[in-house]
């Protein structure tokens, strides 16, 4: 009977734990992956907390707003702060989302390789696509100096 036990039913007993736990070790991992926001979620939150956001930049503390509400990183350069919100995908099918606040006004600080010229309007925004590849940009203005960004890569 023992044998009966480990020749036939153990294996299959095996192969359903190891079923289960595979999904499980996937679920997380995909999870991971995918936390991005929505452009209207985004939008909301920006004027919402416009305020907030407003004087901790005005107070140069725009690294205090990182893990506030949706706001995952931020980073800062001469032209820029961005306020990361999120991602999903893995390696060359990965998107990003999130919005930025341009020093100087400029719509396209994130991104000051892309042309304003060769974007095209579209969904209350401007959209770049790369001649040969995938990659994409989309910006759209929220107010002030803030604006929404996508990015397919």
């Amino acid at each position: 009977m023992l044998r009966k036990f480990f020749c036939w039913i153990f294996p299959y007993a095996l192969i359903i734990v190891l079923s289960g736990l595979l999904w499980f070790l996937l679920s997380l991992f995909a999870e991971n992956f995918n936390d991005i926001e929505s452009k209207d979620d985004i939008i909301r939150f920006v004027k919402k907390n416009h305020d907030k956001l407003i004087e901790c930049i005005q107070q140069r503390e725009s690294e205090a707003l990182e893990g506030y509400g949706i706001i995952k990183s931020v980073s800062e350069s001469d032209d820029y702060i961005e306020f990361y919100c999120g991602g999903e995908g893995f390696a060359s099918q990965t998107n990003y989302c999130g919005f930025f606040y341009a020093k100087n006004g400029n719509m396209n600080a994130l991104c000051p390789n892309i042309e304003i010229n060769d974007m095209v309007a579209k969904d209350g925004g401007y959209y770049w696509q790369e001649e040969v590849g995938d990659n994409t940009y989309f910006v759209a203005h929220i107010c002030d100096k803030f604006y929404y960004y996508f990015m397919h890569f």
